[in-house]
């Protein structure tokens, strides 16, 4: 059995004790609903994990719950591993998933209900489970690239002079950014950072990526960051080049094939503001 499926089951029969112990949680009880969501959702569970849960109210029930306490974040502690609840508002998610907070939908799409008393709760977690449109995937898939251009652009003149922090700054964005991309294209929602080369690798454009990803790992360990010369000449450069080519042809093999693919710098104003009005339906 999964870490989801064992510590879900733990905390439906933790639950009451919970509410026992911390009673501001059994106030809002009939009319909340409890999520676990994070690392142990997602099948991870070792002595860095903890136990992250979403307590949902309707926004009305949330300003009752400030009135009673001062903070938002409670923590606990179950079979000696920490956890921590945090109250949201359902309408401030439903909100965030209209607009297309990525990492939040990723969130949802894992999370695991250990106690739903909330009308509405269980549609938000559809909605964010539903596949991604095509038109939220093209713009998604635009503003990542650019974003992964922009910051490779921005490495190339502190790879010709050995700045190793400069570029430590722009190659890190470069490949989160492609990371996001290439789960943009497999119609996946990509997640917080720290989960981001995880996720990716489950899914077909990631797991290309993923030997690339490990190459610039590995030259970083042998002072890549800090090696002055011709940018193109650097593994680190050459890693992102082989990167960029693979989002290319897995956007081309998707119909995706706009002039910003090779001329993006001519799209800054548009990929900025591109996904400002896009719903995620």
């Amino acid at each position: 059995m999964d870490a989801g499926r064992v510590w879900s089951a733990k905390l439906k029969s933790y639950l009451p004790s919970l509410m026992a112990e911390q009673p501001i949680l059994a106030g809002f009880a009939d009319r909340a609903a409890i999520l676990l969501h994070g690392s142990t959702s997602r099948g991870v569970d070792d002595p860095f994990s903890d136990l992250d849960l979403y307590v949902l109210l309707r926004a009305e029930d949330l300003a009752e719950f400030d009135r009673s306490s001062p903070i938002r974040f409670h923590e606990f502690m179950l079979d000696g591993k920490k956890g921590h609840w945090n109250a949201h508002a359902l309408e401030e998610f439903a909100a965030r998933v209209d607009h297309c907070d990525m990492a939040l939908i990723s969130e949802l799409r894992t999370s695991i209900a250990i106690h739903n008393q909330l009308d509405g709760a269980s549609e938000l977690i559809e909605r964010a489970k539903s596949p991604m449109r095509a038109e939220v995937q093209r713009t998604f898939f635009f503003y990542n690239y650019y974003q992964m251009r922009n910051f490779h652009r921005a490495s190339d003149n502190p790879m010709e002079r050995g700045d190793g922090l400069a570029v430590l700054f722009s190659l890190s964005q470069t490949v989160a950014y492609a990371l996001r991309a290439a789960l943009i294209l497999d119609g996946e929602p990509y997640p917080y950072e720290k989960w981001l080369r995880r996720e990716a690798l489950r899914h077909p454009t990631g797991e290309q990526l993923a030997p690339h990803v490990d190459a610039i790992l590995d030259a970083i360990t042998t002072d890549a960051l800090r090696l002055p010369g011709p940018e193109r000449q650097n593994p680190l450069s050459q890693s992102v080049r082989q990167m960029r080519q693979i989002l290319i042809d897995a956007a081309r093999a998707q119909g995706i094939d706009e002039p910003w693919l090779n001329q993006w710098w001519l799209y800054i104003n548009q990929a900025e503001r591109a996904t400002a009005d896009v719903h995620w339906g």
